[in-house]
């Protein structure tokens, strides 16, 4: 079951694409720290975020280069499934979101 987000909870003065990659970055946290989940499903992002797949696509690999996401398997990166990193983990923790 997909979790609502409160984008209000979002660092403002940043970007529209730097805050939807937060917001990517969110929604792959929560997935983590959730009931034994670990990873979300490109569609399953795109669906929270309120985002069509193709930007999904785009902010996950932008993500993925910065080592902040990672595709299941790892090296993947046409896998349909993502997780957080640590250091997106601790990236979602310095901003307090």
């Amino acid at each position: 079951m997909a979790t609502k987000l409160n984008k209000s909870s979002l660092p403002s003065g940043l970007s529209t694409y730097d805050l939807k990659r937060l917001l990517v970055l969110k929604v792959l946290y929560l997935a983590a720290t959730g009931e034994n989940r670990t990873y979300l499903e490109v569609d399953e992002i795109s669906i929270q975020m309120e985002e069509d797949e193709k930007e999904t696509w785009r902010f996950l690999y932008g993500l993925e280069g910065q080592k902040y996401v990672a595709p299941v398997p790892s090296g993947d990166l046409t896998s349909r499934k993502w997780m957080i990193t640590e250091g997106g983990i601790k990236a979602i923790k310095r901003f307090s979101i």
